[in-house]
């Protein structure tokens, strides 16, 4: 495939790799329906870059390139899968092989059939699919996405509904909602779409970053999990998937800082 071109992800699933291999750590996951650019090949891999600017080696085989003008989803018919897992019917009424199942997140061109990026056709429950909205989520509403998709289980690099980390889990869940987050947790300790909060009690739908035990250099962000309030927070834990914790507990003692979206007032 040729350098600078764009692709989209024709598999339920593509695993990002560090380097171009399988052995490689998975550094990120791109989901179906989303578009990639191409900065480079070696064997069967690409390095690929999707559209939180992330990059990563994938599978070749796993992308469509685009042309020149064309477009997946049709803006007009573009949907986002909005439940967890989502289970793929041919348009014959029949389960089709791949892709199976769709994460929450993916992307579809739903209309009087859906089009897959791949070029099938097949059949989606409605309820599973939703319009990308441009209205301003509320904290409620993000937390609600949130408790959707308790009981995941953590998967270094996931950030799919197959498997999520922690940073993974809080990108989704608020690209769910409209609004796109960097893919690591120190990236969006960063990010100039979130504000600074003190330390104290916090509010529901801040983002609380945490620290290792012992600081390294490079490393002072290692977790971030989204305050509930009443004393909680839910986070994609190694030890226990997406998982609601309490203020106070093992993990809340590394808490480096509260930030939250600048969106939503503070008062």
């Amino acid at each position: 495939m040729d350098i600078g071109r764009r692709a989209v992800v024709t598999s339920n699933v593509l695993s990002m790799r560090a380097e171009p291999s399988d052995r490689s750590e998975r550094v990120s996951q791109a989901l179906h329906g989303h578009t990639v650019r191409v900065l480079g090949a070696r064997d069967t891999y690409l390095r690929v870059r999707t559209a939180d600017q992330y990059e990563g080696w994938v599978h070749g085989a796993a992308l469509r390139p685009l042309g020149p003008e064309e477009v997946y989803p049709a803006p007009e018919r573009v949907r986002v899968v909005r439940k967890p897992l989502l289970r793929v019917m041919s348009a014959s009424g029949r389960t089709a092989a791949a892709p199976y199942l769709l994460s929450a997140g993916s992307l579809v061109e739903d209309g009087d059939t859906t089009r897959l990026a791949d070029g099938s056709t097949a059949r989606l429950a409605a309820s599973g699919l939703q319009v990308i909205s441009d209205a301003v989520p509320t904290p409620s509403a993000v937390l609600a996405v949130a408790r959707g998709f308790l009981g995941i289980p953590y998967l270094w690099g996931g950030s799919s509904a197959f498997g999520l980390d922690c940073s993974g889990f809080v990108q989704l869940v608020f690209g769910l909602c409209g609004a796109l987050l960097p893919r690591d947790a120190d990236l969006q300790a960063a990010s100039p779409l979130l504000l600074d909060r003190p330390l104290d009690w916090p509010m529901a739908g801040d983002l609380l970053f945490f620290g290792p035990a012992q600081p390294a250099p490079g490393r002072s962000i290692t977790h971030v999990a989204i305050a509930m309030g009443g004393g909680r927070y839910i986070h994609s834990s190694g030890r226990l998937g997406v998982a609601i914790s309490q203020v106070g507990d093992e993990t809340w003692r590394t808490l480096v800082s509260i930030r939250r979206p600048a969106i939503w007032p503070v008062g």
